[in-house]
C-alpha cells in the first residue's frame, strides 16, 4: 500500500540534503517526487480517482476537485484553493518527470531549484496540516 504523505516528506527531506550539497540534478528529481506524492495524498483524501505521474495533470486534477467539491473539503485550509492556483507547478519541476531520474546529469539553476523547493514545501506543509488535523493517516 502506498503511503503518499510519508513518501512526500521523505523525498522533500532528501531533496533539501541534496540541494545543500549543490547536487541540483538529484535535488530536482526528489522535489518532483515529493510534489507528486503530496498531490496524490491530497487527491486520495478527496477520493479523486485521477492519478498518474504528470505533475501538471495532478495539479489540474486537484484544482478540479477543489472547484467541484467546494465546501465539502473541510480538511483544506481556507486559503488553500487560492494558493494552489498561485503555486502552479514550476516548469522545470514538471519537465521530464519521472523519466529524468534515468538521464545523465542535468543542469538546473539555483533559481529553478528554489522554485521547485517552494512548490514542494507548499504541498508538504499542507500534508503536515492535514495529518495534524486528522484528515490524513500516516
Amino acid at each position: 500500500m502506498d503511503c503518499f504523505p510519508e513518501a512526500a516528506m521523505r523525498h522533500f527531506k532528501d531533496a533539501n540534503i541534496l540541494k545543500a550539497e549543490q547536487r541540483y540534478d538529484n535535488a530536482m528529481c526528489h522535489y518532483a517526487f515529493s510534489a507528486e506524492c503530496a498531490l496524490k495524498a491530497i487527491l486520495k483524501a478527496s477520493n479523486s480517482p485521477k492519478w498518474g505521474h504528470n505533475l501538471i495533470d495532478l495539479n489540474a486534477n486537484l484544482l478540479q476537485v477543489i472547484v467541484t467539491s467546494a465546501g465539502s473539503l473541510a480538511f483544506f485550509d481556507t486559503k488553500f484553493s487560492v494558493a494552489v492556483q498561485k503555486n502552479s507547478v514550476p516548469p522545470k519541476l514538471a519537465q521530464n518527470h519521472p523519466e529524468r531520474r534515468y538521464f545523465a546529469n542535468q543542469s538546473y539553476t539555483k533559481t529553478e531549484i528554489e522554485e521547485a523547493e517552494q512548490y514542494a514545501k507548499f504541498l508538504t506543509d499542507q500534508i503536515r496540516q492535514m495529518v495534524t488535523d486528522g484528515f490524513l493517516p500516516i
